[in-house]
């Protein structure tokens, strides 16, 4: 596979989706919407949002993984502009368990590998970004036999690494209702957060505001990144689509 085309002009922001396509996303919300359109309406404010600023459309560079009974790489990394929202909406289809471990696993060593590569090039960029959205329990945690399986070992201590050398920065976010919603984030934060020290997953409820909310939140903050100097820490905008899990004591 030929390396995507890199401009030198500005730093690059390397970004990986890693979008949930499970059966459960086909689960129709309260307003009568799949929860697979409000994420593909969401995809697609995304990219407005982001050339709505030169320099962020300029800098950013997206790779999108779905994981839903198979985890595949539906585009690497390219500009935003290319990203072909119709085209990637007939792929977004729901089907399969949640391989959410072995996902995170490609999606971190495709990121890592890309900013190597920028080096290489002696090109300037930015700690990558990864956000992964999901709806439901991972399903390859764990074998039958209760034992921790190979995707969980390899994607946790590959992200534990990277995030207590600050070479990622990596967010979750969980979406549903009530019960449900609290104890798929409790599961996240028991299995990522803590033996990683990844932030806990963000639950947003699963309403069409929420999402749009989110595609927003998640471009001003990589505007505010693309406006910085690598390595210059930056303040991100209030979380305003849900709330991180908390442990209730």
């Amino acid at each position: 596979m030929s390396e995507p085309e890199v401009s030198p002009q500005v730093p690059k922001l390397p970004l990986v989706l890693v979008l949930d396509t499970s059966y459960s996303m086909s689960t129709q919300t309260m307003e009568g919407k799949r929860r697979i359109d409000n994420l593909i309406e969401a995809l697609s404010t995304l990219k407005q949002q982001i050339l709505n600023d030169q320099q962020a459309s300029r800098s950013v560079e997206v790779m999108i993984y779905k994981f839903g009974g198979t985890v595949d790489m539906l585009q690497d990394f390219s500009s935003i502009s290319s990203l072909d929202i119709e085209a990637l909406s007939s792929k977004l289809t729901p089907n399969g368990d949640t391989p959410f471990f072995k996902a995170i696993k490609e999606a971190i060593s495709k990121a890592r590998e890309r900013r190597e590569y920028y080096k290489s090039q002696g090109l300037m960029s930015y700690v990558p970004w990864v956000w992964v959205l999901t709806d439901g329990e991972p399903t390859d945690g764990v074998d039958d036999n209760g034992n921790y399986t190979s995707s969980y070992n390899d994607a946790i201590s590959l992200l534990k690494d990277l995030i207590a050398n600050r070479r990622i920065n990596f967010f979750m976010i969980i979406t549903g209702h009530g019960n449900d919603l609290r104890n798929g984030a409790e599961i996240l934060f028991n299995f990522v957060s803590k033996p990683t020290g990844a932030p806990p997953p963000i639950m947003m409820d699963d309403v069409s505001s929420n999402w749009q909310k989110m595609a927003i939140w998640l471009s001003k903050s990589i505007s505010k990144t693309s406006s910085s100097k690598p390595g210059q820490q930056t303040q991100a905008p209030p979380v305003d689509f849900g709330q991180p899990f908390v442990i209730n004591v």
